[in-house]
């Protein structure tokens, strides 16, 4: 998907979230390649969370402790569209419904995102 130019919403689990291009957020990805493949999830009308990998999984749901973004995407799914108040508005709920805050074995808090386990690659 070529969205390289349009604004993303980008977020770490526990932080602040940012707008950036596509292309900003992609630099923020450890070992991100032009080859990398991004799993995918719809969490509205044409509006997309995507990230490489997660942390833990069950047989309903996996966690993702590492960065997401989240992106508009046009009708056949081949480019990125801008971020409307809307887009922003639902993902902001998305994110605030599925956060999470897991106690680690050192007893430190681990901040994340559950997501259905249902996914697509990108």
């Amino acid at each position: 998907m070529a969205c390289i130019d349009a604004t993303v919403l980008f977020a770490v689990p526990g932080k602040p979230v940012q707008l950036m291009t596509e292309e900003d957020a992609l630099s923020k990805f450890p070992g991100f390649d032009d080859e990398q493949t991004f799993y995918c999830v719809e969490i509205g009308d044409r509006l997309f969370l995507h990230y490489m990998e997660h942390t833990w999984e069950s047989e309903e749901d996996i966690t993702i402790t590492a960065p997401v973004y989240i992106a508009r995407v046009n009708d056949d799914e081949t480019e990125c569209e801008e971020l409307t108040a809307m887009d922003f508005l639902a993902a902001m709920i998305f994110l605030n419904d599925h956060f999470v805050t897991i106690t680690g074995e050192d007893g430190k808090a681990i901040c994340g995102y559950w997501l259905p386990k249902e996914k697509k690659e990108d």
